[in-house]
């Protein structure tokens, strides 16, 4: 099944333990055609989330969800959405979340949206 991003321009980011904050904007590898980061609007900031991060979409709510406590992903770095996203800035992200750098590993550019689309399959959407 497919759908438009444009469908979860109104969805909140929920972390394991509560509420982090709605989505902002998507941030698109033209190289590769898969969504890169998802910018969830904070309190103090923008934070940058791999779509690996995702766990699962609930419609019915209009939210996703992470397996991330909110304390950890608060801490984690700041970006300025009208500053590009450099390689050195991105390294420091994923250190920081202990994701795989994608520039490395090319078998991971389109997993994270596999899953995400099973899991609404599995939701009956």
């Amino acid at each position: 099944m497919f759908h438009q991003l444009k469908m979860l321009e109104d969805y909140t980011i929920m972390a394991a333990d509560g509420e982090l904050g709605p989505i902002r904007e998507f941030y698109f590898d033209d190289f590769h055609w898969v969504i890169r980061y998802v910018a969830v609007d904070v309190e103090d900031g923008n934070i940058l989330l791999s779509p690996a991060a995702l766990r699962a979409i609930d419609p019915d709510e209009k939210t996703i969800s992470l397996d991330l406590d909110l304390e950890f992903i608060l801490n984690s770095p700041r970006f300025d959405l009208d500053e590009p996203v450099t390689r050195v800035r991105e390294t420091e992200l994923h250190n920081y979340f202990d994701w795989p750098f994608y520039w490395i590993a090319p078998g991971l550019v389109s997993y994270p949206l596999i899953e995400l689309e099973s899991e609404m399959k599995e939701q009956g959407n």
